[in-house]
């Protein structure tokens, strides 16, 4: 390879890479935008949840006859209120390791990009010294 198709190379290498962080602003702003739209989804999905639980319960309170049937809607109620609070608490936990093992990738890419930076710069100095 000659010279200047050298020189063209390391050029559009660099300027690839350069261009590749201007673009990181916007991911990131895309990010938070995804990552607070999936937050708000689920935050309200267990409000639904919620408010559905206590309207089963109140139908159940309001069609009891005796306080046997009163104590068994409460009893329920307070089941299915735990189980509810354990689902909610799977789900916050696997959305955390989705976030923390996203935020490992982008670490990772970040590096990637950082060496090969480097070693650009590197055999650009080198492609200097060779003219």
């Amino acid at each position: 390879m000659n010279k200047l198709g050298k020189m063209l190379l390391v050029v559009g290498l660099t300027s690839t890479i350069l261009m590749g962080n201007g673009n990181s602003h916007n991911n990131k702003e895309e990010r938070k935008t995804k990552n607070i739209e999936n937050l708000k989804n689920m935050i309200i999905k267990n409000i639904d949840s919620r408010i559905s639980l206590m309207n089963k319960s109140r139908s159940c309170i309001l069609s009891a006859n005796s306080k046997k049937d009163i104590k068994s809607c409460k009893i329920n109620m307070k089941s299915e209120h735990q189980r509810l609070k354990n689902n909610n608490k799977r789900e916050r936990n696997e959305y955390r390791m989705n976030r923390q093992e996203e935020k490992q990738n982008r670490k990772r890419i970040q590096k990637e990009n950082k060496r090969t930076k480097q070693e650009n710069k590197r055999d650009n100095k080198s492609n200097k010294r060779n003219y």
